[in-house]
């Protein structure tokens, strides 16, 4: 009697979808031996139900949950005394395996999908794979009956139907759950590391599918303690789909222009690998490495302006240049990330701002890969390649008028006279040279565009308010007299007179299997970053 008291109470509580899927017959008294849950350990001893089923789980009794349900505890003495006591899966109270977690390389014996927003339906999977690389053809995910939940849905609805690779058998949730109430986890034999994931739902209800999940890893079982490794956005809600941890994000000026840098990253990542993962500190993006591995990163620096004189207009104006390479990086390291913006056009008379470079540098300021911005024009007439964004690292020196020298070294562009020339293109190190109306030396002209160190602002015209780009650009005489330099490693050179640039800014590349180019690019700067291999953290 009590038993089936019991179930009519249990059973009850569950959601209304459930009887959905059979009488009411198959439910209410039926004997809990008629489950399953002791004649078919495979299965349903990796079961973890909700609290009024939980009697049935293999070593409930002795489980950490024990002391931390008070609200079950005199129905679970009463139930407990009436089962022989099971062992817990590692013989703790606590559920952690000490001998299967070393904790290296972020791998982890137990992963699970949670869901991260309200779920007003029957979540639903049909298959569910888990692989340790992007590139990964073989899933880790194996043995089906490793398969476990936080909740069940009645008879023939175990987790085991999602590991089965059998897209005709579904797992299906408790219902509409809260965030982080429903979720599917497997149990591996050792540490692994989960850098994807596919996730197929019923091909004919896609709505069905979470827009949002936690891919989450644990050294318990239980998941007492956990840490959420990454996020599944699927806004579409996609029926089927292989999501990764990390395959390429595109940084960009964030819809900024001139000579200072973005102030919010707003909805410019959203939907991409690195949505959320993004902050600003002064103009510069911030970013974290998602997994240990080998990174391609290509960094193009942004051109410069025009003005109201130049023939062919953008044609002819200074370009960034694009420079590429490998480099290996740990999971966690913090990158740097200024993106150039482009110099401004000068739409009044004769004069642009230089373009800003593009910097990905590690926390401690070590340049990994840095791309150099084009030079300002002045009247420009034709195409010089000392306009453009350079691949070496000086800057390059101006093209007509007293053709300047660029910065070398890490260095801003240091070299003018007493004329109307336009500011020095930044390096990392150093600023450009200012002209005396900007507190410089001689000359009355732009202002130089400032380090990366010293923030990256493009540099300010004398005159028409014309700007160099974000990156260390430097900033015009802006009314003929002169470009400005291009910002990069080195500083591109002020440009002079009419029918001039300023010089390109210097690139560096510190990568493996390099490739660049000079003047590629013909707007705002960019660097893309993507995963080629990631690192093997499978423990033997």
């Amino acid at each position: 009697m009590f038993w089936g008291l019991a179930f009519i109470a249990l059973f009850g509580s569950l959601s209304h979808a459930f009887f959905m899927s059979g009488s009411d017959s198959n439910v209410y008294g039926r004997h809990k031996d008629s489950w399953g849950f002791t004649t078919d350990h495979k299965i349903y001893s990796h079961l973890v139900i909700p609290p009024w089923t939980r009697p049935f789980k293999i070593g409930y009794c002795t489980s950490w949950e024990w002391n931390t349900d008070r609200k079950y505890r005199d129905q679970r003495i009463a139930i407990c005394k009436k089962f022989s006591k099971g062992k817990h899966e590692c013989d703790s109270e606590s559920g952690f395996c000490d001998t299967k977690c070393p904790f290296t390389n972020g791998s982890y014996p137990f992963w699970r999908l949670r869901n991260a927003a309200d779920v007003p339906f029957l979540w639903a999977i049909s298959t569910l794979q888990m692989y340790e690389t992007p590139f990964s053809k073989r899933p880790l995910t194996t043995d089906p009956h490793k398969g476990y939940a936080s909740s069940y849905f009645g008879p023939g609805f175990t987790p085991s139907n999602a590991f089965d690779n059998n897209e005709d058998t579904l797992w299906l949730s408790n219902g509409a759950a809260p965030p982080g109430m429903q979720w599917i986890g497997y149990e591996f034999d050792h540490p692994v590391y989960v850098g994807s994931v596919r996730l197929a739902a019923e091909a004919d209800k896609p709505e069905r599918a979470p827009s949002m999940i936690y891919v989450e890893a644990s050294c318990e079982k239980y998941f007492k303690n956990f840490v959420t490794a990454w996020v599944i956005n699927n806004p579409e809600r996609e029926a089927s789909k292989r999501f990764s941890v990390f395959s390429n994000a595109k940084f960009t000026t964030l819809g900024a222009s001139g000579r200072l840098g973005p102030v919010g990253v707003g909805r410019h990542y959203s939907g991409m690998d690195h949505e959320g993962q993004v902050s600003l500190r002064k103009g510069v993006q911030l970013w974290k490495v998602p997994a240990t591995g080998t990174y391609s990163i290509e960094a193009a620096g942004a051109a410069g302006g025009y003005d109201k004189f130049s023939v062919g207009a953008n044609r002819f104006r200074g370009r960034g240049a694009r420079v590429k390479g490998n480099f290996k990086l740990k999971k966690g390291e913090l990158l740097k990330i200024l993106v150039g913006q482009e110099g401004t056009n000068n739409p009044i008379s004769g004069g642009a701002g230089g373009g800003g470079g593009t910097f990905i540098l590690k926390e401690d300021n070590t340049p990994l890969i840095v791309a150099g911005g084009g030079g300002g024009v002045d009247k420009l007439k034709g195409d010089s390649p000392r306009c453009h964004g350079s691949i070496n690292e000086d800057g390059n020196p101006g093209y007509g008028g007293s053709q300047f020298r660029g910065g070398s070294s890490g260095n801003g562009a240091e070299e003018g006279d007493n004329g109307y020339s336009g500011g020095g293109g930044a390096g990392l190190n150093s600023n450009g040279r200012n002209n005396k109306n900007f507190g410089g030396s001689r000359g009355t002209g732009g202002e130089g565009g400032k380090s990366f160190l010293a923030g990256g602002a493009g540099g300010r015209s004398n005159q028409n308010d014309v700007e160099g780009g974000f990156g260390g650009g430097g900033g015009p005489n802006g009314a003929g007299g002169g470009g400005g330099g291009g910002g990069g490693y080195s500083g591109g050179a002020s440009g002079s007179r009419s029918n001039s640039c300023g010089g390109g800014g210097g690139s560096y590349n510190a990568g493996s299997d390099k490739s660049q180019q000079a003047g590629a690019n013909n707007g705002a700067g960019y660097a893309l970053v993507s995963l080629a291999t990631a690192k093997t953290h499978l423990v033997p």
